[in-house]
Formats: C-alpha cells, structure tokens, sequence
C-alpha cells in the first residue's frame, strides 16, 4: 500500500471508530483509488454501508473484499450479518458456513449460523451447530445461551431455564441471560423469580436489544454501528520488494450487548417486551380479577416505582387491561370461512363498546369482535392488542394464536407470525388454516421446503384450499421442481384461481 494509500486508510478508521461515517467513506474511497486492492477497505467501506441502511451496496463491498482476500472469515461473517439485515437467510447460512470452512475454529460464525436456524425454527440444525461450538469451546457461555434461546423457541421452557442457568454460572453478569431467564420463568409462571432476575438484568444495566451478532474479538453487538468487525492493515515493503500485510480487528471498550429471544423491532426505552403474553394468575370460578395488583406487578418487572403502578400506558405492548370476572365456560368461535387470512368470528358478538363483562365469554367474545372489527379497518396493531388480550385471559386460546399469527403476517412480521402459528397449532393439530398461512410465512421467508410441508398438510386437511395449492406450487417451483408447481395450479385452476389459470394458458396446459 502506499504511503497515501495508507495514510487515507488509516485517517478511514479513525474516523469510523470516531462514527464519523461520512468522513470515513471519502477517505476509504480515496485509499481505493491508490489501492483499488484493498480487502480491509472494502470491508470496512461495507460495514459503514450496513450501518446507513445500505446492505445491497455494502454487500458488494464485502464481496470485492473476499474476492481480494478469501482467506478471512471475519469478511464472511459480516456478510452474512448484511443478508441477513436484508431478511435473506439462506445467503446468511451460506457464508457463516463459508466463515466456517475457511476457519474452522470460527467461534463466532458458529453462534451466529446457529442463531439464524433457530429463527428459522430449524432447530435440530441450530442444536447441532451449538454443540459444534461447546466442542470447540466448552466454557462459552454464549453457546449455553444459544441454546437456552433454541429451547426457549421450542417452549420446552424447563430445558431452556437450565441452559440460560448454564450461561450464568460461567457468566455470572450475563445481562442478557438474567433477563431471559426471568422471562421464561415468567411464562412458567413463577412471576416471583421472573421479577428477580429481570431486577438483576437491570442493575447491570441491560435493556432489551435487538438480536445480536458476533465480531472476532468475542464481543456480542447488536446491529447497530458495532455490528461487523472493522478489519484494518499495515503494510511493509522489504527491501527486496516483497510486501507483508498485517491485519487487525478493532478493540471495543464497551461491554457487551447480548441476543434477546423472540422480537426484532426496536423498542421503547421504558417497555420491555416479550414476544408471548406472561400469563396471569389461574382465576378460580366467580374470583375477580384485580387488574390494579396485575398492574403493579408488571410495573415493578419495568422496573417503575409506585408512583406509575396502574399506569396502562406504560405496560408491554402484549399486556392489556381487560377487567372481567370469569366462570367456568370457555368461548369456542366458528371455523366457517373460506379466505386464507379470513378471521374466524364475524356476528357472534355482544355490545362491541362492552368494556366490564359478567364473565369471561362475554370478555373474550368482545374481544374477538374487536380485533377482526380493527385488522378489517387496517389497524393492525390494535388488532394485535385485542387478541392478545384473549390470550392474558385464556393463554392456551388456539383460535387467538391463529389470529395473531396471521395479523403478523399482514404487518410482514414473519417470526412473530409463525411463532403464533404454530403455537396455535400445537394446540388444535386438526386446523387446515394455521397450517395455510404458516406454509404462507415459511414462504416469505424463503424456507420453501418448510413452506411445502405445512402446506402439504393444509390441503391434505381440505383439498379445496385454492390459495395454499397456488403457494404450494410457488414453492415448488421455487426448489426447481416445475413439474410440481403445474400439478398444484391444475388443482388451483379447477377450483376456478385466475391466477392459476392464466398461468397455465401461457404455458399451453390445460387444467381441465
């Protein structure tokens, strides 16, 4: 490199630990026009491109920089981290494992490839790739959270305790898994231990953060400006001619940020948020319920003093108040309906203004109308707020979850939507359309072998479902089976899909 190559390069980096970005991509682009060879450069050019919100061209960056330098992993690494910013995990899976296969001692790429299967629900996958991890490390603690996480997904909620327990006996101010450990036992309903170790998570000054990734110095950041290694060089020429390159990662002073469970939204900095409802207290027959002691319950795992206790504003997104008394009857909607994102009850209501019920079906059966009455509106989040509010009275409610589910899908929040779904289908197996619109989800995703086996079940259940056979033949399309996707849009066509039969006409088939 020569010497104002470098002394670009090195003034670059300076002035992007110093987050002046802008400054820091001129003199990049300066070095790269001495030194149009520099891997570091590019890679460094890439990691301020993700940062403003530019993946595809920071993608580009870090695809000069592998061609330049195939030898690192850390380039890799950050180019996964950019797909996957991009939602394309599949190309995220490809180069955490090329990361991998360059350096098989890769640690980081491990967590990272491992964490990627877990949202993907690809969970043996995610279970062996951690214990790839354990061996290379067995003391990685990160790695014990990882599969506190996974379990966690699973809802085997006694495994994944013990994993996060795991994760801080060999980091005892583990933020991240403190936290995580209260709200699973939370979710257990041991609200009491929940509290306490959300309390602790506090104290050492976690927030709630987004997911988190790996850089090579073993540092979890989460996707922000400290998201990808910054890679920088010095380079030396002998008097021979010969040139030796030495490459370095920057040093972040900061401690680190860790992986939260199920959301990826950013969230207020008063609100933690868990992607499932914390249940409330078993209700016995005509006990009512006290919302003030819910309340309050929740506004000390906020961490909010007396004063705000009773506050509405102030609770998690996935808790409302709703004042009922409850009995023994429990409300079963229809299933009629014909439409892949059609909601299950329409005219099966009480006064939709009813906010005190006499009992909880009256509650539920409000609530139902409510949040159909709002996603029909296109208000999608109050929609989300009525029918979770079933789920705070009856968690176990399969037709809420199925509800949820697919008012994610309309909002594009893939992972909360296919977690909902799913729960919804582990509670009811014999429901055709939880199994549509999860296929749907695995499809936007891009898990299209996913994608094919819901939907597969779907239409095994009702072979009329015209949306999921038109899906299904996408999807196999999608895994270079042509063949496939013309069968399912003969079936599609026959039930009279436009979609499937124009289609067909231009293919010269004929679906009769």
């Amino acid at each position: 490199m020569t010497g104002s190559a470098y002394d670009h390069f090195k003034k670059a980096i300076e002035a992007q630990q110093l987050k002046r970005y802008q400054e820091a991509l001129t003199l990049y682009e300066k070095s790269l026009e001495k030194n149009p060879n520099n891997a570091e450069a590019h890679n460094n050019m890439g990691i301020i491109l993700s940062i403003l919100g530019a993946h595809e061209a920071a993608i580009q960056h870090f695809n000069e920089a592998k061609n330049i330098k195939p030898e690192l992993p850390q380039v890799y690494n950050n180019l996964g981290n950019a797909h996957e910013s991009l939602g394309q995990l599949h190309d995220a899976i490809k180069d955490y494992e090329m990361a991998i296969s360059v350096q098989t001692n890769y640690t980081d790429s491990y967590y990272n490839l491992a964490r990627v299967y877990t949202e993907m629900r690809e969970f043996e996958k995610a279970e062996a790739t951690l214990n790839k991890l354990l061996q290379l490390d067995g003391n990685n603690a990160y790695a014990c959270y990882g599969m506190g996480n996974m379990y966690a997904k699973k809802r085997d909620f006694d495994k994944a305790i013990t994993w996060f327990e795991n994760a801080i006996k060999l980091k005892p101010n583990y933020g991240e898994a403190h936290y995580k450990l209260g709200v699973t036992y939370g979710l257990q309903g041991d609200m009491d231990k929940g509290i306490k170790h959300i309390n602790y998570a506090n104290s050492l000054g976690y927030e709630y953060q987004s997911d988190m990734v790996f850089s090579t110095d073993k540092t979890a950041i989460t996707t922000s400006s400290d998201d990808f290694v910054v890679i920088g060089s010095d380079t030396h020429t002998y008097d021979d001619g010969t040139e030796s390159t030495i490459v370095y990662t920057t040093e972040e002073t900061k401690p680190p940020i860790q992986e939260s469970i199920d959301t990826k939204e950013p969230v207020k900095e008063e609100v933690i948020i868990t992607e499932d409802p914390i249940q409330q207290p078993i209700i016995e027959e005509d006990e009512t319920v006290n919302t003030n002691e819910l309340y309050q319950k929740f506004e000390q795992l906020l961490g909010k003093t007396g004063k705000n206790a009773g506050d509405i504003g102030n609770l998690p997104d996935e808790v409302k108040p709703t004042r009922i008394q409850s009995d023994d009857f429990s409300y079963t909607p229809t299933e009629s309906s014909s439409n892949q994102f059609d909601f299950l009850l329409k005219d099966k209501f009480k006064d939709q203004n009813i906010r005190e019920f006499t009992n909880k079906r009256e509650a539920i059966a409000a609530l139902f109308k409510e949040g159909y009455t709002e996603f029909m509106n296109g208000d999608y989040d109050r929609s989300v707020e009525a029918y979770t509010s079933v789920l705070d009275l009856e968690s176990k409610n399969s037709m809420a979850m199925y509800s949820l589910g697919t008012v994610y899908a309309f909002k594009k929040e893939n992972d909360k939507a296919l977690d909902y779904l799913l729960r919804s289908i582990d509670i009811k197996k014999n429901f055709p359309k939880a199994y549509d619109n999860a296929g749907f989800v695995y499809f936007q995703m891009g898990n299209y072998n996913k994608a094919i086996e819901y939907l597969l079940k779907a239409v095994s259940m009702d072979s009329t479902m015209v949306n999921a056979l038109v899906v299904l033949g996408d999807a196999y399309y999608q895994v270079d089976n042509k063949g496939k996707k013309i069968e399912y849009y003969k079936k599609a066509a026959r039930l009279g899909d436009i979609q499937a039969q124009a289609f067909l006409k231009k293919e010269g088939f004929d679906w009769d």
